[in-house]
């Protein structure tokens, strides 16, 4: 994780001003006990707003006070004398009051325009922050999927790659194929085997034969002078097409037996599926 990015992306900002959900606050809690940074950020953000309300805090301008009480008694003593000289004392030209007003609104008004921008500011963070979840979702999503593409790409390449060998192998003179024909209850299964009269090398490839049950493995016999000879297990989860085994330097048969799993030294006649001659 990117603390300093996930520091600067606004969950902060939200957070401190109240407006980030239960999700992301129980999320930027739990990354703060983790991680000092976020935790020391956040109290930043909270003292920085402390102290922008307390610079802003205006007192009362100087000298209101002052006015407002030198007006009452103004007025007070304008009531209690009732002689005819009594309206050029209630002219009363005190203008403090005025003046601390419009002082006060002078004040106020870049007040009012820091706030302002100070709102403007938080709210462009958060809406920061949250296109910027809204593109990490859309971009793990993006990901995903060309992953998933590579993936089939990739097996998509190893299966052309296997129908080459296959076809590369069938060309070959040198290869003997060998059909394995269904036996007894298992007639409608196949098998076909190529034998190198070179290298003696067996390849085997289980086209039509069911999935063994738990425990179990196909094992290939090679009927050598009338004797079963192991010639291997083949392994259902390679995904080869054709998957190499044992090499066999002679034989007139091949057949292949269900066995336990990691084969057998003998073949259970029984389980026999299918089998061909060379």
């Amino acid at each position: 994780m990117d603390v300093q990015q996930y520091i600067s992306s606004g969950i902060i900002e939200a957070y401190v001003l109240g407006i980030a959900s239960g999700e992301e606050v129980r999320e930027l809690e739990l990354l703060s006990a983790q991680h000092p940074e976020i935790a020391a950020a956040i109290e930043e953000q909270q003292r920085l707003m402390e102290d922008f309300a307390s610079s802003y805090h205006l007192p009362p301008p100087e000298g209101l006070k002052e006015s407002i009480w030198d007006k009452l008694e103004q007025e007070a003593t304008g009531k209690a004398v009732p002689f005819p000289a009594a309206p050029a004392a209630q002219e009363q030209p005190v203008t403090t009051l005025p003046q601390a007003e419009t002082k006060t609104r002078r004040l106020y008004t870049p007040l009012a325009a820091a706030v302002a921008l100070l709102v403007i500011s938080l709210v462009f963070n958060v809406m920061s922050w949250q296109r910027t979840r809204s593109s990490e979702h859309e971009l793990a999503a993006i990901k995903s999927q060309q992953e998933n593409i590579l993936a089939g790409n990739r097996q998509l390449q190893q299966q052309m790659e296997q129908n080459r060998k296959h076809m590369a192998m069938m060309m070959d003179p040198a290869m003997k194929p060998v059909h394995l024909a269904g036996v007894g209850d298992h007639v409608t299964n196949n098998a076909m085997l190529m034998w190198d009269t070179r290298t003696k090398d067996v390849y085997l490839s289980l086209k039509d034969l069911p999935k063994p049950p738990a425990g179990k493995q196909y094992q290939l016999w090679a009927i050598v002078d009338g004797k079963p000879v192991d010639a291997g297990v083949y392994d259902m989860n390679t995904g080869e097409m054709m998957q190499k085994m044992k090499v066999i330097p002679a034989a007139q048969m091949f057949a292949i037996t269900l066995e336990k799993e990691g084969g057998s030294p003998t073949p259970t006649l029984t389980e026999m599926y299918v089998a061909g001659k060379v």
